[in-house]
């Protein structure tokens, strides 16, 4: 090839180079932008580092202290990991807003809603639209000139009747002050300076006390003014009821023969009764959501609302730590309680149950590094009463929210709880759920043929191996190892769903003497599950074979009662773990052939398989094992029914 040729060829090559880079690069790269322009809120200039101008919208970095500014205004957090795909804002009102980089949409609730511009990474800065987020949080972006004004707005109503009343809530972007400017026997005016409003200007409501809804805004963009009007009937009466989120404003209407309790509504409400809870936490600059310190265990605790409580009640909350790397939060209910559950982040979590907290609220600091803080709230009185237990967490730590007859738990795990972190919601009844074992497992009555359990709430769990026996070693991990991380992680959710547990090790220990023969060894596991009357044995194992082909899960069972319980846990190990289905078989183990309750002994996975060994070194894993054998034997034997909240 010439010279010639082969300059151009090069040339060429560049050319091709360069522009499938372009076409790497972001929309907002590919075509000169304008300049961002200013922001103005609140009365104060909103200064962003580094934003991004792309076609009508604005990107600014997740981390930038000028959005964390405005989301501490507006009562909202964030959290985000740069190795997640996922990006969360939680609102004042408890929303939750999951945006996820590079697609067109973010996700609210069960609903998913189009973007103008997805959130996107840019080196190791994540890009969130900025005026989309302002619209989300109530707060309305327009451009005068070359600055955006963004108004806080009224952007939601909400009324419903409640008995002989109506309670009406407003929801705004920022702290909801007002002055009384019209009280007549058949309407109340409230003006709220400073924040502008989305709702319709009128709405008939037509529920007790309350016939409609009237808005009106006056102002200019930067200085607006919202009256809210209700028109009520002759002779009604309102009151002003306490909100936790100070961006909220909750009002009580009824006829006059109805006592809705509450406070008078004041002419300002400077000089209210509003009842605020401490403020929410913010992000800091790299994005983990940081809550206020913890009281000192000395200082005065929250007070506790003064109501006549009716409903369920929370009667204690109180804290556990089985073992090094767990702790229990028992939330006691007195009676059936609904509650909904939020992961924030994956160091935050909170549980809202609503019921009535018979004694003060208090910020607690457990004994464990894993869980900074846990603070016990009367969330809310009315409408209904909600009380709310959170937790601040190390970050990714294992949590599983466990309801039963007396309440609820929360059981942490200080273990990667694996994955990318997803915002997360749940829900649930106390004293609602009652335990069926699935059709195709029979549960055998504990007056078998070998004899009633004489602690039909006692499981024994058996780690194999331990101390001078070290059990299988392959591919760099050790059996005796392996198997009592599992068995302690199996410990805390069986604690947590009210069983007593005893196990043959809890530590590395020979359970007999060390070096002694293979059947002393075992005799002695043996012989603490049927001197102590257990209601069933459980072995954890983790297999092994000369060969690297054998892979998957096995259950293993010997006497004919040992089948229901063998079956259950395997049905259940096999979707978490996602391993090969080795089945259930029957073998002649000691340890499950000598002892005189339903028994099964679990062999996980093969440690001698390069595949299953990389499961097996994950805690998510060795998690998903303790979980699945739990679940099992809630199938097979349901929850136990009188309290327990001690090991035995």
């Amino acid at each position: 090839m010439s010279s010639t040729s082969r300059l151009r060829a090069l040339a060429g090559s560049a050319l091709v180079a360069l522009l499938l880079a372009t076409a790497l690069l972001p929309a907002r790269a590919q075509t000169r932008q304008p300049p961002v322009p200013s922001f103005w809120f609140a009365g104060t200039r909103l200064i962003f580092e580094r934003p991004d101008r792309v076609d009508d919208e604005i990107a600014v970095r997740a981390n930038d202290p000028g959005l964390l500014r405005f989301l501490q205004r507006v009562g909202a957090t964030i959290s985000w990991q740069p190795s997640s795909r996922y990006v969360v804002v939680t609102t004042s009102d408890r929303r939750t807003l999951t945006f996820t980089l590079g697609v067109p949409h973010f996700q609210t609730g069960s609903s998913t809603q189009n973007l103008p511009l997805n959130a996107y990474l840019d080196g190791n800065d994540v890009y969130l639209p900025f005026l989309t987020l302002a619209r989300l949080l109530y707060v309305q972006p327009t451009l005068q000139g070359n600055e955006y004004v963004l108004q806080p707005l009224i952007g939601g109503l909400d009324a419903r009747e409640d008995g002989r009343k109506t309670i009406l809530t407003l929801r705004g972007a920022t702290q909801l002050r007002f002055k009384k400017t019209g009280d007549g026997p058949e309407r109340l005016s409230l003006t709220f300076a400073g924040t502008g409003s989305s709702l319709q200007p009128a709405r008939r409501i037509d529920l007790p006390g309350l016939r409609e809804v009237d808005v009106t805004v006056t102002g200019s963009v930067r200085s607006p003014s919202t009256t809210v009007t209700f028109q009520t009937p002759s002779g009604g009466v309102r009151a002003l009821y306490p909100s936790a989120n100070p961006n909220e404003l909750v009002l009580a209407f009824g006829r006059g023969d109805v006592a809705l309790g509450g406070a008078a509504i004041p002419s300002d409400s400077e000089g209210g009764s509003l009842a605020f809870a401490p403020p929410a936490p913010v992000a800091t600059a790299q994005g983990a959501p940081v809550a206020p310190a913890p009281a000192s265990t000395s200082a005065a605790p929250y007070p506790s609302p003064s109501v006549s409580p009716a409903g369920p009640l929370v009667t204690a909350v109180d804290v556990e730590n089985p073992a090094p790397d767990s702790l229990l939060v028992h939330v006691a209910v007195s009676d059936s309680a609904a509650f909904e559950w939020h992961r924030l982040g994956d160091d935050r979590f909170y549980i809202d149950v609503r019921a009535t907290l018979v004694s003060a609220g208090r910020d607690d600091r457990p004994p464990v590094a894993f869980v900074q803080s846990l603070r016990i709230r009367q969330l809310q009185t009315t409408p209904s009463p909600v009380v709310r237990v959170a937790l601040t967490l190390s970050p990714n730590r294992r949590i599983d929210v466990v309801p039963d007859d007396r309440g609820v738990t929360l059981a942490v795990a200080d273990v990667d709880a694996g994955g990318a972190f997803v915002a997360q919601v749940g829900s649930g009844q106390t004293g609602a759920a009652v335990p069926v074992a699935p059709a195709s497992v029979t549960p055998v009555p504990s007056d078998w043929k070998f004899g009633a359990a004489t602690n039909p709430r006692l499981i024994v769990i058996d780690p194999g191996h331990g101390g001078s026996d070290t059990g299988a070693m392959r591919n760099g991990l050790v059996e005796k190892d392996l198997t009592l991380d599992i068995a302690m992680r199996l410990r805390t959710l069986l604690i947590a769903r009210g069983w007593l547990v005893k196990m043959t090790r809890d530590r590395d220990v020979d359970v007999a003497a060390p070096n002694a023969s293979d059947v002393a060894e075992l005799q002695a596991r043996v012989d603490v599950a049927n001197a102590s009357g257990a209601r069933m044995f459980v072995s954890v194992h983790v297999n092994s074979s000369t060969s690297s082909s054998p892979n998957g899960t096995t259950t293993y069972y010997y006497k004919p009662e040992d089948q229901p319980l063998a079956a259950a846990i395997h049905r259940r190990l096999l979707p978490v773990l996602g391993l090969k289905d080795d089945g259930v078989q029957k073998e002649r183990f000691y340890v499950i052939r000598h002892t005189t309750m339903p028994a099964a002994l679990v062999e996980t996975a093969f440690m001698s398989n390069s595949d299953d060994a990389a499961h097996l070194r994950s805690p998510s894993f060795r998690q998903g094992v303790a979980q699945g054998i739990a679940d099992g034997i809630k199938d097979f034997a349901g929850t136990p029914a009188a309290p327990v909240s001690q090991q035995q």
